[in-house]
């Protein structure tokens, strides 16, 4: 069963951190049944009510129950985080996350990168996405009124993801065409697996890679109460003059992970320092000039792969 959402925030369509915008409500959602090609739409209003959502939960659970498996592209880091926050039912929507199939996840923790989905059903030969659409301009057609246009997006999406899903498996490997232009491929000698499998597939090398995305940033909002229990400590700790914001923010940076450029952006919005050659005298002082508990509120949920020690000691040096 292919599933989608659409949310209702309206965000810069070259902002990179929607997290920040939080909380995003949702718009509207698809879901399908590959086997009868049975179509729902769910939407309310301008943004559906957490009783709307929680329904979708129950649905979804229900859909499991009898036997169906959750499809989607991206789902993981998106799609399941935000319902978690919509419905209030964070214990049912990691249950059916880590149960799932996320194509997107699968390829990255294959490949140490992620695939559009555009791209993956154009590999496949499919027509893809809604021509002159994207995610970003959903929420803004959505307010101007133009819902049907929203909504026969959200279902192309949920049509495509499953498309995709049934050409790769029909196929044994999965085609896309990347960046440059070229077609790749991928095996697929098990077809696709879902999240909690996906994760135990070896580590793939990114050594070549800038900035690779790590795994935990699409599972970061699964494990976060380990990390609100700390962030809490680490705000009382400071507060009392025990423990020193650079020191609190190292601490918390290891935790989670944040990966360089999510580090970056915390440096930029907080302090004016290069946090890369700042001592930890002078991250202090900056750091003390704000809230360090609205730091730690800023961080919570920012989580990606655990960097090596190495690299939160340079952020501190």
């Amino acid at each position: 069963m292919a599933f989608d959402i659409e949310t209702a925030t309206i965000i810069p369509e070259d902002e990179p951190d929607w997290n920040s915008h939080r909380p995003l409500g949702i718009a509207c959602a698809a879901t399908m049944l590959a086997d009868t090609d049975e179509m729902v739409l769910w939407h309310a209003g301008d943004r559906m009510s957490q009783q709307d959502a929680a329904a979708l939960v129950y649905y979804l659970t229900t859909q499991v129950e009898q036997g169906y498996t959750i499809l989607t592209w991206n789902g993981l880091g998106f799609d399941f985080d935000i319902l978690a926050e919509e419905s209030g039912l964070l214990a049912e929507c990691k249950s059916l996350a880590a149960s799932h199939i996320d194509m997107m996840f699968h390829i990255l923790c294959r490949l140490g990168y992620g695939v559009k989905l555009d791209g993956a059903a154009k590999g496949m030969g499919l027509a893809g996405k809604t021509e002159g659409m994207s995610g970003a301009m959903a929420p803004v057609l959505w307010a101007e009124g133009k819902r049907e246009e929203v909504l026969q997006y959200v279902a192309q999406d949920v049509r495509t993801t499953a498309q995709v899903a049934t050409a790769c498996e029909a196929t044994g490997q999965f085609r896309w065409i990347a960046r440059s232009g070229k077609l790749r491929s991928m095996a697929l000698p098990e077809g696709w697996l879902t999240v909690d499998k996906a994760e135990q597939l070896p580590e793939p090398d990114t050594s070549w890679m800038a900035d690779p995305w790590p795994r935990s940033k699409f599972t970061a909002w699964m494990r976060n109460e380990q990390a609100n229990e700390l962030r809490d400590y680490l705000k009382q700790s400071v507060e009392a003059g025990e423990l020193s914001p650079s020191c609190a923010l190292a601490t918390y940076c290891d935790r989670i992970g944040l990966s360089r450029r999510e580090i970056i952006a915390v440096a930029e919005k907080y302090t004016e320092i290069n946090i890369w050659e700042g001592s930890c005298l002078e991250i202090d002082a900056a750091y003390e000039s704000t809230d360090i508990c609205e730091l730690l509120d800023f961080l919570d949920g920012r989580g990606s792969e655990r960097m090596p020690n190495g690299d939160v000691a340079v952020v501190l040096k």
